[in-house]
């Protein structure tokens, strides 16, 4: 009976730190894809003037074609 417990206490502690490390996974990965959206919202603001305003006039003007079209 004790080694039943032994076993089931082992494998609890095992799947506890799987757990954890999942946890610690997701944590990091999460850093990363705000570090990541970041970086690219970063990089948005700096360029916003010339991309979006290229971007917002070739979607204005390719709606405007569509709808005349």
């Amino acid at each position: 009976n004790w080694l039943e417990q032994l076993v089931t206490g082992h494998s609890l502690i095992y799947v506890e730190k799987q757990h954890r490390m999942n946890y610690y996974a997701f944590i990091l990965f999460s850093i990363q894809v705000g570090f990541l959206f970041l970086v690219r919202s970063e990089v948005l603001f700096l360029g916003a003037e010339t991309v979006s305003v290229v971007h917002i006039s070739q979607r204005i003007t390719n709606g405007s074609y569509t709808a005349l079209s």
